[in-house]
């Protein structure tokens, strides 16, 4: 049990000059955390643990949800250890981070050499960043040109045909059919020479904040990694990296195929006797259209009477039947023959592709904010932010690049309850959590003898 040491045993020693320093990093959006002040259960704990031989100056960062904003924190916080270490240069420092405040600390430690003598970090519930730079060359502008014709060619079409009135002379039809192909060609051309232009322009910038994102760490760093089973935010996360790894390699996949991709199974192969049989009731029925206006015409047939003879054998249910499978023939023929399918493909790709970017720019912060960028506009910034988290890849995992031991602990009766509040994501508040991170900080300070608690 926990029990107190009598007045006579207690290290007497200046309050001025503590031990260990403790900073306590909040994660993000919680610049005002109720768990880094002076009443939260983890500091009172702590003090209650090992009275005046620790001391905890307050360390705030701005908790934007951005890359920039953890970067510059980590320079914040590495100059905030700077500062204490030139008052207490004998004291040893220990960081607690939560949520993202972990990735703020490892930036931190980039920027202090070893005589800072930060002794050891604690991470709890930290989504460790892992990033590189893609493989641009999928991006190239043919790739992205077919990929918006792909888009713009069915969004196009789909629309025409969602609003098309009920009575369309075929003419008509041609017409709009072959405006939509030209439009769809114009703006593809401009759109993908735009884009590919831009990610070349971006990709120096792109490798460069890649690096700076990846959180990379000494192995002889004294690393205590805390979660909890069940963490929201590890499977929020988890589930965007899912959806940008399945949309990044099937864009991959169609890029490095290219039109090869169904050719061992359709294009080099004779289409199959049926298939040639409907194309050749598809073309005796278009000679009999044709041929039957021309013998009209000939034999002095008014054309409403042809018109009306017409209609009532396009009415028969056989003949819609037969009409509708030699449709589907035909546009099954133009798929696999003549790669309409792939550029379907690539347009579906490029839209989940740009899905994921803007999902990826909302969970990591990847737009640059106004004073890094003041030149462009909101848009501009947006788009940039977007393009950098579609060239960087981005992973959260549990922990940084190495061999790490990660204490696992179980859910608490509150977080399970079906009424609770609490997330399982805000670890710092368990009693069970919290008597480990004690005993991690006495093995790591030398203050297991000058506990002002211990267990007996």
């Amino acid at each position: 049990m926990i029990k107190r040491l009598d007045a006579e045993h207690k290290p007497t020693r200046d309050p001025a000059k503590p031990k260990v320093i403790v900073t306590l990093i909040h994660g993000t959006f919680a610049q005002r955390a109720a768990w880094v002040c002076n009443e939260s259960a983890l500091r009172a704990r702590l003090e209650s643990a090992f009275g005046d031989h620790v001391a905890f100056p307050q360390f705030t960062w701005s908790g934007d949800n951005t890359v920039y904003a953890r970067i510059d924190a980590g320079h914040e916080l590495a100059e905030h250890i700077k500062t204490i270490r030139a008052a207490h240069p004998e004291a040893r420092h220990i960081f607690i981070a939560h949520s993202h405040g972990g990735n703020v600390a490892l930036y931190a430690l980039r920027h202090l050499r070893e005589d800072a003598n930060v002794v050891g970090l604690a991470c709890i519930a930290t989504p460790f960043l892992h990033a590189n730079l893609r493989d641009i060359r999928i991006f190239d502008g043919k790739t992205l040109r077919r990929s918006f014709f792909g888009l713009l060619f069915m969004g196009l079409y789909l629309m025409t045909w969602a609003f098309r009135p009920t009575e369309v002379p075929l003419i008509a039809a041609f017409i709009v059919n072959v405006a939509i192909l030209i439009i769809a060609a114009v703006v593809s051309a401009v759109l993908g020479g735009f884009l590919a232009d831009s990610i070349e322009r971006l990709r120096e910038v792109a490798s460069a904040l890649a690096e700076a994102i990846d959180c990379r760490l000494d192995p002889s760093t004294n690393l205590f990694i805390v979660r909890k089973v069940g963490d929201e935010a590890s499977l929020a996360l988890g589930g965007g990296q899912l959806f940008f790894w399945a949309t990044s390699k099937a864009f991959a996949h169609l890029a490095i195929k290219g039109s090869r991709l169904f050719k061992s199974a359709f294009t080099g192969r004779p289409l199959p006797k049926a298939i040639r049989a409907l194309w050749c009731i598809a073309l005796a029925e278009f000679v009999a259209l044709i041929g039957g206006r021309l013998i009209s015409v000939f034999l002095g047939v008014p054309p409403t009477k042809f018109d009306a003879l017409v209609d009532a054998v396009s009415d028969s249910a056989l003949v819609k039947f037969n009409f509708d499978l030699v449709i589907l023939t035909i546009l099954a023929t133009m798929v696999v023959k003549f790669t309409l399918f792939e550029t379907w493909l690539f347009g579906a790709t490029l839209l989940g592709l740009a899905g994921a970017a803007s999902l990826g720019n909302f969970a990591f912060g990847t737009t640059p904010s106004l004073g890094i960028d003041e030149e462009r506009g909101s848009f501009s910034r947006w788009l940039a932010g977007t393009l950098l988290a579609l060239l960087i890849e981005i992973n959260t995992e549990a922990t940084p690049a190495g061999r790490w031991v990660i204490r696992q602990f179980e859910p608490t009766d509150d977080d399970r309850r079906a009424d609770s509040n609490v997330l399982v994501h805000s670890a710092y508040g368990d009693p069970v959590v919290i008597e480990n991170l004690i005993q991690w900080l006495a093995a790591s300070t030398d203050l297991r003898d000058e506990r002002v608690d211990h267990a007996s």
